[in-house]
């Protein structure tokens, strides 16, 4: 498992490399011509297996970065393993939950009215909760230009022990405020997408899981 920004970016390859091959997966079973009243049952377990296998992938992304903003939160916010094009969808270090409906929207075109209106009232409680989070970062990184912050960058290489302690400890804290706000944000992102998988049938469910791949890998190219 990652436990540095290092390690973490020799996962992230290998995380890819592995979510190419659940995408292709996806695809097939998505794709598959068998019509649904033959084997039924067969078909259904072999969605539920296969949405099992993609979401535990998911999760053990989610993990490996929590290891590795620990050691660097900062580098989680900008990270040097993705390309230009991945880093422009970067919110809070990652793609904005909200991202999930679209590609619902894209993805999946047989949803019943039920369906609809679950999603979008669930749409807007993800983007409210959404703002919720942006107004912490912003609250976070606001402190860390106020008074005492300046006064002290302006004093740099002339502090005493004293004070070079009280930097110290304020750097360690406003990473601890940073790293809490990235947390909050990825529990949004993984809750978001369990509520989608449950609000969808397994077949709708495939569709979507290859959408969201496809668009990480397609960005990676």
């Amino acid at each position: 498992m990652a436990h540095s920004p290092e390690n973490f970016r020799h996962f992230h390859e290998e995380w890819l490399r592995r979510q190419r091959l659940l995408l292709n997966q996806l695809l097939d079973l998505a794709n598959s011509n068998t019509p649904i009243s033959e084997h039924e049952e067969q078909k259904q377990q072999q969605h539920k297996v296969l949405i099992d296998q993609v979401l535990c992938h998911c999760g053990q992304y989610f993990e490996a970065k929590s290891n590795a903003a620990r050691e660097d939160v900062c580098q989680i916010f900008s990270p040097p393993w993705l390309n230009p094009l991945e880093k422009s969808f970067l919110w809070i270090s990652d793609s904005r939950p909200s991202l999930a409906f679209q590609l619902v929207s894209v993805s999946v075109s047989d949803l019943s009215p039920e369906q609809m209106e679950r999603m979008e009232a669930m749409k807007e409680e993800t983007v409210r909760d959404e703002r919720m989070l942006c107004d912490e970062i912003a609250s976070v990184q606001e402190s860390a230009g106020g008074p005492p912050w300046v006064d002290v960058a302006t004093r740099v290489g002339r502090l005493v022990d004293g004070e070079v302690f009280d930097l110290m400890r304020a750097v360690e804290e406003y990473k601890e405020a940073v790293l809490v706000v990235a947390h909050r944000a990825d529990l949004l992102r993984r809750s978001t997408v369990i509520k989608v998988v449950d609000i969808l049938s397994p077949a709708q469910t495939v569709k979507f899981l290859a959408a969201v791949a496809k668009f990480q890998l397609d960005l990676r190219r």
